[in-house]
């Protein structure tokens, strides 16, 4: 137990760099590789000036730079320390409960894409629609490994995707077309059976509304796409330590 936690605990540490990485670069069509012949290496996002590894690694980066640039001084925007603060405890809570096996690595692949989706949307960016096509497959992974079989979940999955395009087609949720491909995505983990997801989200949106009535608020659909993924990460979670 305390070595899965150990292990969670480097290996996210390792990963969450990376992520906060890909968040910035792959709405800007940066490329992603770090040794790529055109010199994209990490660097600031305010000055360009490139960094040395301890000043992007997460945790390390954390000491030798502080909140602010080394070289331009500007403050570092703090959804990346967020972020990869997120991925880290993802990866040390994922490895205790479910050791170093399948069940960790598809479930942390599942929290990485939906950590950069919100982290591409709090940063006011596009979703790249490679991220739907990934959250969707890795999906379609999970559901056939748990269940042994492809056609009950891809019939049912058909099923609720035409149920989804039908409401935003008529839009009676009054939501923009990035959410409704959130919850697009989530029919290869769920199909038909998406009862713990839909009172989960149910439950979170209500609460949302509550809180913007009490505190005379705007309404932000970023916190609806934000409350979409965790209900999708949670029911997910729920679903794996059931089976």
């Amino acid at each position: 137990m305390i070595a899965n936690l150990i292990m969670g605990l480097v290996f996210g540490i390792w990963i969450a760099s990376y992520t906060s990485s890909v968040f910035y670069r792959l709405p800007r069509k940066i490329p992603l590789n770090g040794i790529h012949e055109s010199g994209f290496k990490p660097f600031c996002s305010t000055c360009k000036h490139p960094l040395k590894f301890y000043e992007y690694y997460s945790v390390i980066s954390w000491f030798f730079c502080g909140k602010t640039c080394n070289y331009c001084s500007e403050p570092i925007n703090p959804i990346y320390r967020i972020s990869e603060t997120i991925v880290i405890l993802s990866s040390t809570l994922l490895a205790y409960y479910f050791g170093m096996n399948e069940y960790y690595f598809l479930l942390f692949i599942l929290a990485i894409l939906l950590i950069i989706t919100n982290s591409i949307v709090f940063s006011n960016y596009k979703i790249p629609g490679i991220l739907f096509f990934l959250i969707i497959s890795l999906g379609g992974i999970y559901t056939t490994y748990i269940t042994h079989e492809i056609f009950d979940w891809v019939l049912e999955g058909s099923i609720y995707i035409f149920l989804i395009l039908l409401l935003a087609k008529f839009n009676f949720l009054k939501l923009d077309f990035e959410s409704y491909l959130l919850l697009i995505s989530a029919a290869s983990w769920f199909g038909l059976r998406a009862e713990i997801f839909a009172i989960n989200l149910l439950i979170s949106t209500c609460l949302y509304y509550l809180g913007l009535k009490l505190s005379k608020k705007a309404f932000d659909m970023k916190i609806i796409k934000l409350l979409i993924s965790i209900s999708l990460f949670a029911t997910t979670i729920v679903k794996s330590l059931s089976v």
